[in-house]
């Protein structure tokens, strides 16, 4: 004999739990909505694009029954019917990280300050794994029907473009393990040394080759080799040594291994887009897709930059933007309250 259990009294029936394709026909109803008046309801997409994207099936399903039901795209009408800065925001969460990232890099032909494209290239290619350089490659070509090494040697130049690209094309272990050969440890420290004091060509090319194929954790065993041999440290020795973008690229390398909250507060203060009062839309526009797709570097680096500088972030961004839709968007996703 079964047993039913009654609900006591005043105790509300559980809550409905809708399904992914419920969820997606009804947001895919609201966006519909939202998109097809003689002015777009900007709302209801911060209501919903953000939360919807950090589930990529849920987006993907989202798109596919947007077509289903009215015969549109998703993509198309958001880019149809929104200014640029916003609606670049929404692609960027609609069309995912890699597509974030390969935007990013095209808009660098545009950009004058050379420390700005090698910054930008510096922290695609160093922080992606193998798996998404891989995609953002694979997506450029796409685009472009030529390889992505040829955007960094156009847009950085010597050794720090010769640096960059061995590490976008070469594989290396990503796990550790590679700290393991500790015979070749020695050997590579050394050779570092010397490249980095000559810089001819063939040197660098040892110095990048090294660097390239090291995991995170080789990295940090080659600095504590270096300085155990040569009682400097590398950091001190590249700074001695070298100088413009190539000492750049080597610090920010040498940051991303050895602090990886620290080199999260340098990219925040690299793409920092407020000065003089006024925000810069176009770079608000990147920083903050990047701080979507990277949510946990995002925050240890507004952690790090409020306790080591009297840099106030949102109260600049505040003061800067003047668009109400875009700043509530712009808010919404640097506080994460999705």
């Amino acid at each position: 004999m079964t047993s039913h259990t009654e609900p006591s009294k005043g105790t509300a029936p559980p809550a409905y739990e809708p399904s992914s394709l419920d969820k997606a026909m009804d947001d895919a109803k609201a966006l519909r909505e939202a998109t097809s008046g003689l002015r777009t309801d900007k709302k209801t997409l911060i209501r919903i694009i953000p939360a919807v994207s950090l589930n990529p099936p849920q987006m993907a399903l989202l798109q596919k029954t947007y077509t289903q039901l009215y015969q549109r795209n998703l993509e198309e009408d958001i880019r149809g019917y929104i200014h640029s800065n916003f609606k670049d925001i929404m692609l960027g969460l609609v069309k995912g990280q890699t597509w974030s990232d390969v935007n990013r890099l095209n808009d660098l032909i545009l950009e004058p300050s050379e420390e700005k494209r090698v910054f930008t290239c510096c922290e695609i290619i160093f922080y992606r794994t193998q798996a998404k350089l891989q995609a953002i490659k694979e997506l450029y070509e796409q685009k472009h029907s030529k390889p992505l090494a040829e955007l960094v040697r156009r847009c950085c130049s010597g050794h720090t473009a010769q640096l960059l690209v061995n590490y976008l094309e070469t594989p290396r272990c990503e796990d550790g393990t590679d700290t393991l050969d500790t015979a070749s440890m020695r050997a590579d420290a050394q050779l570092l040394h010397q490249g980095i004091w000559r810089q001819g060509q063939e040197d660098m090319d040892y110095v990048s080759d090294i660097l390239a194929r090291s995991s995170r954790e080789r990295l940090i065993a080659l600095i504590d080799e270096f300085e155990a041999v040569y009682r400097v440290s590398l950091g001190k020795y590249i700074g001695e040594k070298t100088t413009g973008t190539l000492q750049f690229t080597l610090r920010v390398l040498l940051s991303w291994a050895e602090d990886p909250i620290q080199y999260a507060r340098d990219c925040l203060v690299n793409v920092l887009p407020v000065k003089n009062g006024v925000a810069e839309c176009s770079a608000v526009t990147h920083m903050i897709v990047w701080a979507h797709w990277n949510r946990t570097m995002f925050e240890a680096g507004k952690m790090r930059l409020r306790y080591t500088t009297s840099t106030n972030m949102r109260m600049g961004l505040e003061k800067g933007l003047y668009d109400d839709s875009y700043r509530e968007l712009v808010f919404k996703i640097y506080d994460g309250k999705y």
